[in-house]
């Protein structure tokens, strides 16, 4: 016959360390009122009876569940990887867990994840959008269910905002490339449709008319960095008439597209990316970049989000931070 051992309860825990419930109670919730000999004496009693917090009473009690929800576009792209590190970092702390899951930006898929956590009640969201509108979610989301967007402003749902100076970063790489003494530099990035395409390309643009130089559209390929469109495109700008001297690509995937890309050559033409690389600094010709504070991002977004979720009823607000320009040597092609 197999006999079921009963878990220790609080009240045998009372009993074992001579204490009140109540005493037990505010040792095992971080309350104040007990002299730290009951706290060790509460502690001992537990350690012996082998006794766990009922987690599911205390988030039914306290109304939260102690979980927020991270939902990315692609997990295993290299900005959004160390995003979600991040954030884990900064609401492990705070005795938070993490749940991230990516959308492969599909809306479907998009609406099946952001759907599950809602029903599973997490504390808070930490979305980084892939699509436009997420008013479908207010309906989903408890009264008491906090919002920070990241990366790209809210879209349909009001929350915070976390964000790099995007077109300030774009503007910065095309002016030093404009400096370097190059008049035709070709930019491949996201379409416009995005909030980060729309942003990078704005700060391009802004480069150029900053520096009175013409804009030739030749130059330009928006379209998302899958199959071969980066190589084909960047084969199109090459065999122009007037080829480009420079290049500036708009985002790591897009970079990463074109490094692998077999008619590209880092030593026959400047280049500059936006997002850093792991290993930029290693390649043949080591990759001038426009960084990101990813981690900083995400602990931005990971603060805002354990503030509203403990009390904070303040406006959320934005915040933007500044990116870095990482000189190395790619850029000084000539």
């Amino acid at each position: 016959m197999v006999i079921e051992r009963r878990q220790p309860t609080m009240i045998d825990v009372a009993k074992e360390a001579g204490v009140s419930l109540k005493t037990v109670s505010r040792v095992v919730n971080a309350e104040p009122g007990t002299s730290v000999n009951t706290q060790e004496r509460v502690k001992a009693a537990i350690e012996t009876l082998g006794y766990r917090r009922n987690n599911a009473a205390s988030e039914l009690r306290s109304g939260r569940s102690g979980l927020v929800g991270l939902v990315v576009e692609d997990i295993s792209e290299p900005f959004q990887s160390e995003l979600a590190r991040s954030i884990e970092e900064v609401l492990e702390r705070e005795g938070l867990l993490l749940l991230s899951a990516s959308t492969r930006a599909d809306v479907d898929r998009g609406h099946k994840v952001l759907t599950a956590l809602a029903e599973r009640r997490v504390d808070g969201l930490i979305i980084f959008p892939s699509f436009d509108d997420y008013s479908f979610m207010k309906p989903l989301l408890g009264d008491f269910t906090q919002v920070v967007f990241v990366d790209r402003p809210p879209k349909g749902l009001a929350g915070g905002s976390v964000r790099s100076d995007h077109r300030g970063g774009a503007f910065a790489a095309t002016s030093r490339l404009i400096d370097l003494g190059h008049t035709r530099i070709a930019y491949l990035g996201d379409p416009t449709s995005l909030y980060t395409g729309a942003e990078r390309f704005a700060g391009y643009m802004e480069a150029l008319i900053d520096h009175e130089l013409p804009f030739d559209p030749a130059l330009v390929h928006l379209q998302n960095p899958v199959g071969g469109t980066v190589g084909n495109a960047f084969n199109e700008i090459m065999s122009l008439e007037d080829p480009p001297t420079a290049v500036f690509t708009g985002n790591s995937l897009t970079t990463i597209h074109l490094l692998r890309h077999p008619g590209f050559e880092s030593d026959k033409i400047a280049h500059i990316a936006f997002d850093d690389l792991l290993l930029a600094d290693v390649l043949a010709v080591p990759l001038t970049t426009v960084s990101q504070d990813v981690s900083m991002i995400g602990a931005t977004a990971a603060n805002m989000i354990q503030e509203r979720i403990f009390g904070n009823t303040g406006d959320y607000g934005t915040v933007v931070l500044p990116t870095r320009l990482i000189l190395r040597e790619s850029d000084l092609i000539t």
